[in-house]
């Protein structure tokens, strides 16, 4: 009897052994995964940057990685560009492969490995409206802005969205547009001082630490802001969570799918 019990041991510690290996393996290779999706964003953004700094119509404002706090959260602004034409607000995507989707689907899907391979990721049109809004409220009624999503890798070629445009496309995007010389100078530097004094202090990666702990609470169904309950409640423009300790607090987050 000993000696079995002391074999179902061994084997119990054989098999834990087993398990927190490859525990540890899948937290290495999401960590990797993390890092190399990470350093592509920024590459793309880096891209898409210089593309927009080359554009030749002057004056112009370009401010990069603009973080603006709203309703006790940050967000986060790929790109904003400020001339004659108007007010771009751009988000960058970096994804690769078959994309597809359309303006007014709610989820778009990357198709990677020959098709063989499907990521779902939130309308990244829809995403940038919100941020344009943002920018909205800081600015002269009337101000004209116009939302660009620019794709600086994959195919995009099933996209149906005129707020959407390639890497190559985006230069044309600002300067061919139907709208021109709608700012003057001191327009632009104006709206470039509105931006400037109501950007936050927050960095890049506080900034990312900030939505990787609000992820973490809303998956556990705390408010990120008074850790009460989170409760799914039905609006006219969709499901979203809500905080059961409203109207006290007034945290709301839209479900992105």
């Amino acid at each position: 009897m000993p000696a079995i019990i002391s074999c179902t041991i061994t084997a119990l510690i054989i098999i834990l052994i087993i398990v927190l290996s490859r525990l540890r393996k899948k937290r290495h290779r999401e960590r990797g995964g993390q890092k190399y999706a990470e350093w592509r964003g920024n590459a793309g953004e880096s891209i898409v940057a210089r593309v927009l700094d080359k554009i030749d119509l002057e004056p112009k404002i370009l401010i990069n990685n603009y973080i603006i706090e709203e309703e006790g959260r940050t967000r986060q602004i790929d790109h904003i560009l400020v001339n004659c034409n108007g007010v771009f607000v751009i988000e960058t995507k970096t994804l690769s492969g078959k994309i597809l989707g359309k303006e007014n689907w709610k989820e778009w899907r990357q198709f990677t490995d020959y098709g063989s391979s499907e990521h779902v990721f939130y309308n990244p049109v829809k995403q940038n409206f919100t941020h344009m809004f943002c920018i909205k409220k800081l600015l002269p009624q009337g101000t004209p802005i116009f939302n660009i999503v620019v794709f600086a890798d994959g195919d995009i070629s099933d996209v149906d969205s005129s707020h959407t445009v390639s890497i190559d496309k985006l230069k044309p995007a600002i300067l061919n547009t139907h709208y021109k010389n709608l700012l003057s100078e001191e327009e632009i530097q104006g709206i470039g001082k509105v931006l400037e004094d109501n950007r936050s202090q927050v960095t890049v990666a506080e900034h990312i630490r900030s939505v990787e702990t609000m992820r973490e609470e809303i998956a556990a169904g705390r408010c990120p802001r008074c850790k009460g309950k989170l409760v799914l409640r039905h609006g006219p423009y969709g499901d979203f969570y809500g905080c059961s300790n409203y109207p006290k607090c007034e945290f709301k987050k839209n479900i992105e799918g």
